[in-house]
């Protein structure tokens, strides 16, 4: 499960004022006015068929576009992605595996801009890719990351681990071309071990206003930052189901965030994946510089240790509206409207199941 990301916390003060928040608040989430009935769930459609000419893997994730389009990556054949209509109809596939200017290494994050150009992060690059399919544009990314934001006018913001001295211990970078023009996220970089290896699993969202959002893997906190390096909020939730935790090595399975998401109503929406019981993971060690202990868990493993809470909360208001818990491990979004679950099917193998999710009037 591709879920690791750590940061700091802030040493902001907590206060409301009755018309919202006002700038670099800390702010304890309120939780008296949530609506645990207030979510509606329902099965949109299911991706992935044996006839299909890639098969899916246990990190393959899925995004929708404006006119219906699925995409999914990353698949058995490394660089490939393929689309599905709005029905779950297969249509093409399209990528070719590579370090060439138009072609994909290993895909890691992807996300859908207006205009569904598509965005990818792969192998140390990021490519755009025309609503056709064809590369417009593709640079290197000197970020280990596996989270990004697309701000407008082509610049990104990554989340993860950058190996200068000006950037190192920082989670988020903001990038121009090739250029970091500035590392941010904390106040003060943290620069131990732990964290590093934990950094470029924080989850990066857009905004508003340019800003974006970092939430922490190990700790339900959220952070409003603008690229200036200036943190606006800070966004704090007590839950018994989510007990902050420090190292990941080992040990009983931990609550982690799985994703975030700001709407166009300007609600913050949050995938929490909660063990359902204390188990020990299995890890495996991976080598060289992206050294890190990662859990060694197939995908129907991964379903019958979580449970997802997926919550909505006003920002402006520091209120959580909605809350309910799915008894499936939701990956992410695949767009501002569904999400979306791996699992295995005895037919076919991996598919992909995309729910609708909204907020009951």
């Amino acid at each position: 499960m591709a879920l690791l990301f750590l940061g700091a916390l802030s040493s902001l003060g907590v206060a409301l004022s009755s018309g919202g928040l006002t700038a670099q608040e800390r702010v304890e989430i309120a939780t008296e006015s949530l609506c645990d009935t207030c979510l509606a769930l329902e099965h949109l459609v299911t991706l992935g068929d044996s006839n299909d000419p890639v098969g899916f893997g246990r990190f393959s994730k899925t995004v929708q576009d404006g006119r219906g389009r699925y995409y999914v990556a990353p698949t058995f054949d490394m660089g490939r992605v393929l689309v599905y209509d709005s029905t779950g109809t297969f249509m093409s596939v399209f990528g070719q595996a590579g370090g060439g200017p138009k072609e994909l290494g290993r895909i890691r994050r992807f996300r859908v801009s207006t205009g569904d150009s598509l965005h990818i992060l792969h192998g140390g690059r990021y490519t755009v890719v025309s609503p056709t399919h064809v590369v417009v544009r593709t640079q290197i990314v000197r970020v280990n990351t596996g989270e990004f934001a697309v701000l407008r006018g082509g610049q990104l913001v990554v989340g993860g681990v950058l190996g200068t001295r000006a950037g190192a211990g920082y989670p988020l970078h903001l990038l121009e071309g090739d250029s970091v023009v500035r590392s941010f996220g904390l106040e003060k970089p943290d620069q131990r071990l732990e964290s590093s290896i934990l950094l470029k699993a924080h989850r990066v969202a857009n905004g508003s206003n340019g800003r974006v959002w970092l939430g922490h893997y190990n700790q339900y906190q959220l952070e409003l930052w603008d690229t200036t390096g200036t943190r606006i909020r800070t966004l704090r939730r007590d839950a018994d189901w989510f007990v902050p935790w420090q190292s990941f090595t080992g040990g009983p399975t931990r609550p982690v965030m799985a994703d975030v998401q700001q709407d166009i109503n300007g609600y913050l929406w949050v995938l929490v994946a909660v063990p359902l019981r204390s188990s020990v993971l299995r890890f495996r060690r991976e080598q060289g510089f992206q050294a890190r202990e990662q859990p060694v868990m197939s995908v129907s493993e991964e379903s019958s240790a979580f449970y997802t809470m997926i919550e909505v909360i006003d920002p402006d208001r520091g209120e959580m509206v909605a809350s309910r818990r799915v008894d499936d491990l939701v990956v992410g979004f695949a767009s501002d409207s569904t999400i979306y679950v791996r699992r295995e099917d005895v037919g076919t193998g991996l598919v992909i199941d995309v729910l609708v999710v909204r907020l009951k009037p």
